[in-house]
C-alpha cells in the first residue's frame, strides 16, 4: 500500500477518534474531566460516560455539525468555484503567503471589529455594522472552504486516490473539524486558520484575484 494511502487512512481514523473522544472526555474544548479525577476513578468515569444518553445526543449533534459544515462547503464550491480555486492555489504557495494572509486577517479583523463597534453607536449606522459582520463572515467561510478543499485534495492526490473536489472537501473538512476539537490547541489552531482564511479572502478581494484599487475612479475622472 502507498504510504500516503496508509497515512490517509490513519488520519481519518484519528480524526474520528478525536471527534468521538472529545465528547466522551470533555464538555468544553478546554476541559478534560478525567485528569481532574484520581487515577483509579478515571476508567470508571469513562465507562459511565458511555452509558449517558446525553453523550449519545451530543455525538449526533457533532455529526450533524460536521455534515452541515461540509454541505455549506459544497454550496460555496458550486457558487464560487473559480474563487475557491484561486484561494486554494494561494494556500499551497508556501509559508510566506500564508503568513502574510494571517497578518492581513488579523489586521482586518481588528479593523472590522472597530468599525462595527463604532457603527453600533448610531441608529443610522447600526445596519452598517451588521453588513460588515456579514461580509467578514462570508470572507472567512470562503477562505476556510478553500483551505479544507486544498488540504483534502492534496492528501488524496499524494495517495493517488481520485474522487474529485467534493471528496477533497469532505476529507479536508473532517480533518480540520477534528483538529478544532482538540482541547486548548484546537482553539488556538482555529484562530490561526480562521485569520488566515479571512486574510486570504481579503488579499484576493474575495477570491476575485483583482487588487484593491481606485483606478476605475481615476480613469473615469480622466475620461
Amino acid at each position: 500500500m502507498n504510504r500516503w494511502r496508509l497515512a490517509l487512512v490513519l488520519a481519518v481514523l484519528l480524526a474520528l477518534a478525536i471527534i468521538i473522544g472529545s465528547e466522551l472526555l470533555m464538555d468544553k474544548p478546554w476541559s478534560w474531566h478525567p485528569f481532574d479525577l484520581p487515577r483509579p476513578m478515571r476508567l470508571h468515569w469513562r465507562l459511565g460516560r458511555l452509558a449517558e444518553a446525553g453523550v449519545a445526543r451530543r455525538l449526533l449533534l457533532r455529526l450533524a455539525a460536521l455534515i452541515t459544515n461540509y454541505l455549506i462547503g459544497v454550496v460555496v464550491l458550486f457558487l464560487a468555484p473559480k474563487r475557491v480555486r484561486l484561494l486554494a492555489k494561494i494556500s499551497g504557495a508556501g509559508v510566506r503567503p500564508l503568513a502574510w494572509a494571517w497578518l492581513v486577517g488579523l489586521l482586518g479583523t481588528l479593523l472590522v471589529g472597530a468599525l462595527a463597534g463604532l457603527a453600533a453607536l448610531g441608529a443610522l449606522t447600526f445596519p452598517i455594522g451588521l453588513l460588515l459582520g456579514a461580509l467578514y463572515f462570508v470572507a472567512g467561510w470562503l477562505g476556510l472552504v478553500a483551505l479544507a478543499y486544498r488540504l483534502g485534495a492534496d492528501f488524496l492526490g499524494r495517495a493517488q486516490w481520485g474522487g474529485g473536489p467534493l471528496a477533497g472537501l469532505a476529507l479536508g473538512t473532517l480533518i480540520l473539524f477534528a483538529i478544532f476539537r482538540i482541547p486548548l490547541l484546537g482553539l488556538v489552531f482555529f484562530a490561526l486558520v480562521w485569520l488566515t482564511a479571512v486574510g486570504m479572502a481579503m488579499v484576493t478581494r474575495l477570491g476575485s484575484g483583482r487588487r484593491w484599487s481606485l483606478d476605475p475612479l481615476l480613469a473615469q475622472e480622466g475620461a
